[in-house]
This record gives C-alpha cells, sequence and structure tokens, in this order.
C-alpha cells in the first residue's frame, strides 16, 4: 500500500505504508509511449531502449499512476525497469532492498537528470550536491503545491 504525500524541498511523494521486501514491483509507471518525439516541458519523462531503438514514456500524457512521483534520490531504494506483457511495454518501479513503512520511494533519475534548481535536493549521504542542499535548506522554506494535490 503506497501513500501520495507532500515531500519538503520535493513537491509530492510517494511513501510506502508497510513493509516492502527487496525485488518486488511497487508501482507502474503510466503514460503514453512515443517513439519520436516528447514534451520537453514535461515533468515526467523516462527513456529507455528496446531492441536498440530508443522510446519515450510520457508520465504527464495517458494513464497516471503513482510511479510518477516516486523522486530521485543519489541513494535510492527503488529502479525501474520495463517488460512486455500482452504486447504492451510496462515501465514498473521495484524494491533494490526491504523498505519500512513510512519511508519514500526513490529512483536514481541517472546522468541525464536536470537538477530543477541550486542542487539535487534528495539529501543522501552520498550526493555530490549534499553541501549546497543543507546551506539551501538554512534559507529556504519548503512549500508544496496549494490546493488537494495532484489529480492521478
Amino acid at each position: 500500500m503506497m501513500s501520495l504525500v507532500p515531500q519538503p524541498y520535493l513537491g509530492w511523494g510517494v511513501r510506502s505504508m508497510l513493509h516492502i521486501p527487496k525485488d518486488r514491483t511497487v508501482a507502474l509507471y503510466g503514460g503514453l509511449l512515443l517513439s519520436d518525439d516528447f514534451d520537453v516541458k514535461s515533468r515526467y519523462v523516462v527513456s529507455m531502449e528496446i531492441d536498440g531503438k530508443r522510446y519515450f514514456l510520457d508520465g504527464n500524457k495517458g494513464p497516471r499512476t503513482l510511479g510518477i512521483y516516486v523522486n530521485h534520490s543519489c541513494d535510492p531504494n527503488c529502479a525501474m525497469t520495463w517488460y512486455v506483457y500482452k504486447g504492451t511495454v510496462m515501465m514498473v518501479i521495484i524494491s533494490l532492498r526491504r523498505i519500512e513503512p513510512l519511508e519514500y520511494l526513490s529512483v536514481d533519475y541517472g546522468p541525464t537528470y536536470e537538477i530543477n534548481g541550486p542542487c539535487c535536493h534528495c539529501g543522501a549521504a552520498n550526493c555530490p550536491d549534499l553541501e549546497a542542499f543543507r546551506e539551501y535548506r538554512r534559507t529556504t522554506i519548503p512549500t508544496i503545491n496549494s490546493g488537494w494535490g495532484p489529480s492521478l
């Protein structure tokens, strides 16, 4: 069971409400699969290579799932992978280790991740931007979008 909740400095995040064992599928990453072009303004695009061809999955288009709200971490507890089910490409998020209740789910967005702001906001001990993030936290009050939250 997952919960969509505000995550300080990151907007919305996904939190586990129960223990999740290692190597379990925890969420689907829904969206529209595109083979050539995507909206560069979309915040929810992931790329994958299938049989030597690059595809983009835009989580802002098509069915929206909790998976699009899993945030980046330089020390993630989950990873993204894909498989084909009945002729349809499915992007899933799997647990890399046991995840504790109330722990935020995270994935490493990879080397092409463009940081939105002065530094990475993951706060992981191995994050290359950790000192910059600590300074950012000292001078910035976190805000969450107004309203009742994102619509799924």
